[in-house]
């Protein structure tokens, strides 16, 4: 790819969703600011075909969107991004004992809520079947857990003074360990995928794209189905939510 096509990739994937005319109104968008939940309930008695969502989501009880799974879309800062479809296949099909995710955060965001980002992306690449928060303060989080398969979770966060917060998540083994970085959702850095065994080091190819872009696709398609399938977003945040619960 060229110096001058890779750039217009860039650009393009940066765009938001064009819907066709009969879409546009059947897909609503609701402001993740506090109350979103119920914002979102009241715009689900209009009868959209999907609501999405955006500015990733405080946390927050979601009871309002019970059984509301298959026409709610979350716009969170990672779960949506390309890259965690590769990773997800690789991490999964590994036994490596250990999984290790590491959060920084930029002086003055709330630390806390990307923590909570990161482990709504943990929970698509391995899932969290349980969390136990050893240290909890405004400039660090400590927790260990464990995965739906049995391995072992490290859940670190810390402050940064570098722009934007980031997200790394490393699976090790004894012969093998698979590190997948993902960065601050509004610069256009792609993710970070290698696997590094005794005998090689491999980066994987990613590509760049807003995870939002992702997260308004699967709107639309939600919206064009006849009979929408539950979606993992609303399940997940509920999940996260119960594991790191607003004091």
């Amino acid at each position: 790819m060229t110096k001058l096509s890779s750039q217009a990739a860039a650009a393009v994937a940066s765009l938001p969703i064009t819907y066709e005319a009969g879409l546009r109104a059947r897909v609503l968008s609701v402001s993740g600011e506090v109350g979103w939940a119920g914002r979102a309930a009241a715009a689900l008695r209009t009868q959209p075909e999907s609501i999405v969502v955006v500015e990733r989501p405080v946390r927050s009880s979601t009871d309002e969107l019970v059984g509301r799974e298959d026409r709610v879309v979350i716009d969170s800062a990672w779960a949506h991004n390309p890259t965690v479809a590769d990773a997800t296949a690789l991490l999964r099909a590994s036994t490596d004992p250990l999984v290790e995710l590491h959060v920084d955060a930029p002086e003055g965001d709330d630390l806390h809520q990307w923590v909570f980002e990161a482990l709504l992306l943990l929970d698509r690449l391995v899932g969290v079947a349980a969390l136990e928060i050893l240290d909890e303060t405004v400039d660090r989080f400590v927790a260990t857990g464990m995965t739906p398969d049995g391995r072992a979770l490290s859940v670190t966060a810390a402050r940064t003074d570098s722009f934007g917060g980031s997200a790394h998540i490393r699976s090790i083994g004894t012969s093998q360990t698979i590190t997948v970085d993902f960065f601050d959702p509004d610069t256009a850095r792609p993710p970070l995928l290698s696997v590094d065994t005794t005998d090689q080091f491999v980066v994987m190819p990613t590509a760049w794209e807003t995870a939002s872009r992702e997260a308004w696709r699967q709107a639309a398609s939600i919206a064009r189905s006849s009979a929408p399938v539950r979606q993992l977003d609303l399940s997940s945040f509920r999940n996260q939510m119960q594991h790191f619960p607003l004091h």
